[in-house]
């Protein structure tokens, strides 16, 4: 990354040179491809080789195919530019490009937080779709023109919307599971670590519709669009690079199994109850599955653990609790989602706030902040906004209207 500057300096020095008329437009074209593809070489390059990364190396390499591919793109662009007319040439290629961005940029980041819905066949038939759409609309620009290709250009914006709507629709889906997936697993709120992957998204979205209104647009206003959808190109690249720290982190959560109840071989081991007893309820009469979660063992078990109030510990997730209990996270969870009716972080953080309920009475002279302490809470307003969720009023008030 530290020559990157240098290239541009020489392409800079060396573009009086080239054969083509370069105009505003395609010079800003240049400038972006080439930093688009450093960083696309940075993607591709510097790929952690630690254990448990498969996924986040496969995206990294979807990632830096997709910047690899569209500054060539953009290069292409420049040696054809006197083969058409200009105005179109940059529609068309910015149609071409912005389509298969939305594709790279939103399977990347689906693959951050559900690497087992991203497939090698998923991925072939949208790419080849849009391989297939784009080499129709360049065909019709370069060997017909005219009516035709302003036909096919408008078949193709229609289809580039429906694409976009299609990809808002997915990613709401799949990150609202993985959010999901961290709530259920990590009794804090971690999916913040998530928060940037959903802001990329709709920064991509964003810079999507962009394209859209340029299709429209004169040769001026990729002025402001090229520069601004480079600076996104090089935000997100720094972004996805930094990620590495916390996807093992993330990876547990998110791997967490759906909660909807389902018998498995592997799911009746240590969990309290014989397995004999779970194959035997669910093949009497599968209706009757929840019935196995009744197990007497395992239910003093978790009420025991709740007299020791081992729920004030901090730094524990679901499966720690879960091993605790003699169980595993898949059990526990469904046990969660069947009898408590939520998932881990809020039915830890339900009886952390009936505990600071108690004690807001027994110690009136503590502070709110000492009592937030006290229950496993190192956040003051996220304490402030759960105990009033939870208990209906503030915890001032709450203790006031008790006095």
């Amino acid at each position: 990354m530290i020559g990157m500057p240098w290239v541009l300096i020489s392409f800079a020095a060396n573009i009086k040179q080239m054969p083509l008329q370069i105009s505003h437009y395609l010079l800003l074209t240049l400038l972006s491809s080439v930093v688009i593809m450093a960083y696309g070489f940075q993607l591709l390059l510097n790929v952690p080789g630690e254990k448990g990364l498969t996924v986040y190396r496969f995206s990294r390499r979807v990632l830096a195919a997709a910047y690899l591919s569209l500054a060539s793109l953009g290069i292409l662009e420049i040696f054809l530019q006197n083969e058409t007319s200009e105005g179109a040439m940059v529609s068309s290629f910015t149609l071409v490009i912005a389509g298969f961005q939305a594709f790279l940029f939103t399977f990347a980041l689906m693959a951050l937080i559900r690497p087992d819905y991203i497939t090698r066949h998923l991925l072939g038939v949208h790419f080849g779709v849009i391989t297939l759409v784009s080499a129709v609309l360049l065909i019709s620009l370069f060997g017909f023109g005219g009516m035709v290709h302003t036909v096919i250009f408008r078949l193709c914006l229609v289809g580039y919307v429906g694409q976009l709507v299609w990809y808002v629709r997915k990613f709401r889906q799949i990150y609202g599971e993985g959010i999901r997936r961290l709530s259920d697993f990590y009794a804090e709120d971690e999916d913040r670590r998530l928060h940037w992957i959903n802001r990329c998204f709709y920064m991509a979205l964003t810079i999507g519709i962009l394209a859209l209104v340029g299709a429209f647009m004169r040769s001026f206003y990729y002025h402001f669009f090229i520069p601004l959808y480079t600076v996104f190109y090089v935000y997100f690249a720094v972004k996805y690079c930094n990620y590495v720290p916390v996807f093992h982190y993330v990876l547990r959560g998110i791997a967490l199994p759906s909660p909807a109840l389902s018998v498995e071989m592997g799911d009746t081991e240590d969990i309290g109850i014989m397995p004999e007893v779970v194959m035997d309820t669910a093949e009497k009469d599968p209706s009757n599955v929840v019935a196995a979660f009744n197990n007497k063992q395992f239910t003093e078990r978790l009420q025991q653990w709740i007299e020791d109030k081992k729920y004030l510990e901090t730094g524990k997730n679901l499966s720690d609790v879960a091993e605790e209990l003699g169980t595993n996270r898949s059990y526990f969870s469904r046990y969660l989602n069947t009898h408590e009716e939520c998932d881990f972080r809020n039915w830890r953080s339900r009886l952390r706030i009936e505990e600071a309920s108690r004690l807001l009475l027994i110690y009136p002279d503590k502070s709110v902040s000492g009592i937030a302490e006290m229950v496993g809470f190192s956040d003051r307003s996220n304490f402030h906004r759960q105990f009033t969720t939870i208990i209906g009023m503030s915890p001032q008030n709450y203790r006031k209207n008790r006095e």
